[in-house]
């Protein structure tokens, strides 16, 4: 097989998402804030070749698909940062297993814990250069041309009906001060000595109209919420649609990096706050040192750094705290390796993490499934990039579902805590009137 890659003139995403976004299976990877340095590429995946929903102590099953379709000439494209591979997701509790913990909740059963598609039809957007390209990973270039012509026949057809949205109402699960209790029993663990924070969220929920449309949905959320590591996913029962601003993990020539964020206050703000506000400081260096012990686990000695401590960040709405991670993958692990060793996102579970997993199941008492999971690609090259599914919708059985949280430490005060949870919720609850 090689890859053959053509250039795509007049297609947006919101035409691309219109006509592919229906289909189950499509994932929209989508780095598009503008202001933001990450946001370089997007990558619209659609009729995966397989899919596969693996044990994350058994990534074998994605090697062997990565290895039976690898292009002969992908050292070609390096350029590109995807060009195909494996595209899928990791729920949060899947994380239990990644640490040989017990399962504290059965599975959701609308998605399963772990899938990942093989795709060798990928749009590819480069924001930098302005230019969209189709990648397609098959034998002959007229099979390549057949497969061109058959996206551009759907999308001088696909007949572009305008819905329009109804408003919804998002309701918490939980009363104010049932959440206040819970964040006050997070800070009695810490001064007891059983954990230093965690990562403590809730849910707010609404009925989906019958008329709702995910994809309408989503392109309104990534024009008023946009973020670097969002992302659209239709899984034929259910859909996935985020705004997440943090990356877990990327690997990109031997080189592993992780950014975590802990820190949040709202963009009407001084942003120099954060960084003065000992309880935010020691929120984000607490993560970083829990993400610089997974990383020595599959990394070389000493190649472990902190390459930003505490940085600030500003996304739609709100400034963050953002640490940078990186080090050198030693030669005998992999990305499966990596993720392994590091999920979940210390930023999302607290330190110590098995702890403070535990914790966090006692007290939420519902599985977190896709929210704080983890979603993202692995090339055929061997690169990859995951980010940190927070700020993140989920579409399923007639309901939808917001989760928000923060981190929880000794210094936390339970109404500033719940204020924050609102904050992080605001955008993309006003992406849904």
């Amino acid at each position: 097989m090689d890859v053959f890659l053509f250039d795509l003139q007049n297609i947006t995403p919101e035409i691309a998402l219109h006509v592919l976004g229906h289909n189950p299976y499509t994932f929209f990877l989508d780095g598009h804030d503008k202001k933001h340095p990450l946001s370089q590429f997007s990558f619209i995946g659609y009729n995966p070749e397989i899919i596969l929903t693996p044990d994350p102590h058994n990534f074998s099953l994605l090697n062997v698909a990565l290895d039976q379709f690898k292009p002969k000439n992908i050292d070609d494209f390096s350029h590109i940062p995807f060009i195909g591979g494996l595209i899928g997701y990791m729920h949060y509790e899947s994380g239990y297993i990644c640490n040989d913990m017990s399962l504290p909740f059965q599975p959701e059963t609308n998605t399963p814990p772990i899938l990942f598609g093989l795709y060798t039809k990928t749009i590819i957007f480069d924001w930098a250069t302005g230019k969209n390209y189709l990648s397609i990973i098959t034998d002959t270039s007229e099979q390549a041309a057949q497969i061109l012509q058959n996206l551009l026949d759907k999308i001088k057809t696909h007949s572009y009906k305008k819905i329009l949205n109804s408003s919804v109402k998002f309701l918490p699960v939980e009363s104010k001060s049932s959440y206040k209790k819970k964040i006050q029993t997070v800070i009695n663990y810490i001064k007891n000595g059983d954990i230093f924070q965690a990562n403590l969220s809730q849910d707010l929920i609404a009925d989906c109209p019958n008329n709702f449309c995910p994809v309408t949905q989503y392109l309104r959320m990534r024009t008023l919420n946009p973020a670097p590591f969002s992302m659209f996913l239709n899984l034929s029962t259910s859909y996935i649609l985020s705004s997440s601003p943090e990356r877990f993990i990327k690997l990109r020539n031997k080189t592993i990096e992780t950014r975590p964020i802990k820190g949040t206050i709202s963009d009407s703000e001084f942003p120099e706050i954060l960084q003065t506000n000992p309880k935010n400081r020691a929120e984000n260096i607490m993560i970083v040192d829990l993400m610089r012990n997974d990383f020595s686990k599959i990394c070389d000695d000493q190649s472990v750094t902190v390459d930003a401590l505490c940085a600030i960040e500003t996304f739609k709405g709100l400034h963050h705290l953002v640490s940078i991670i990186s080090g050198w993958l030693r030669t005998d692990k992999t990305i499966f390796d990596a993720l392994n060793a590091c999920f979940p996102g210390g930023s999302i579970t607290g330190a110590p993490k098995n702890r403070a997993m535990e914790i966090i199941a006692e007290l939420e008492g519902r599985p977190r499934g896709m929210y704080c999971g983890s979603i993202g690609y692995i090339g055929f090259d061997g690169n990859a990039d995951f980010n940190i599914s927070i700020r993140t919708v989920v579409i399923a059985d007639k309901k939808i579902h917001v989760s928000v949280g923060g981190g929880i430490t000794a210094q936390s005060n339970p109404d500033d805590e719940y204020d924050e949870t609102m904050l992080k919720a605001q955008k993309i609850i006003e992406s849904f009137l």
